[in-house]
């Protein structure tokens, strides 16, 4: 985010950002699921 921020690379384009935050919200949300104690079998493994 901090070299997007310095080089302006695609990131005035709405297109980029969606996917681009969407990206950013399903890594998190898979990691949180990966490190949860609480094995919901959302995830198979």
């Amino acid at each position: 985010m901090l070299a997007q921020r310095k080089l302006r690379h695609k990131t005035r384009k709405a297109a980029f950002q969606r996917a681009f935050w969407s990206t950013v919200v399903i890594n998190v949300l898979l990691i949180i699921g990966l490190l949860s104690p609480v094995k919901s079998g959302v995830l198979p493994f």
